[in-house]
């Protein structure tokens, strides 16, 4: 039995193109951003579970940067567009005549 609610690599070819790659500094000074995907598996623990952001597993990037990415993709509307793929929302024009406009299950690996 698989306990990992990690998005697949399915799920995640299908969010991907929806979440910008972060920009660098244009003085090249700063730490790298981690992984989007990473990130996006933290914020996804923590809306699943209900638990504070400061109790997110080691696994994931720090819940500091979980927690500043959440609130950059909800300001930016990056996030309701992850939702709206996620649910297969075809009323959103981005998502109209997608290859892949179904519905995926976020957290959930295997069916029931």
């Amino acid at each position: 039995m698989q306990t990992n609610r990690d998005l697949s690599d399915s799920q995640w070819a299908v969010l991907d193109p929806l979440i910008p790659e972060p920009s660098r500094r244009k003085d090249g000074r700063g730490r790298p951003w981690k992984g989007r995907r990473a990130v996006l598996d933290g914020i996804l623990w923590v809306l699943r579970t209900g638990a504070p952001w400061a109790d997110l597993p080691g696994r994931y990037p720090s819940y500091q940067t979980c927690h500043r990415r959440f609130q950059q993709w909800v300001q930016s509307g990056i996030l309701k567009g992850i939702f709206e793929a996620s649910s297969g929302d075809t009323s959103n024009p981005a998502n109209e005549g997608h290859p892949q406009n179904r519905p995926i299950e976020i957290g959930r690996t295997s069916p029931l």
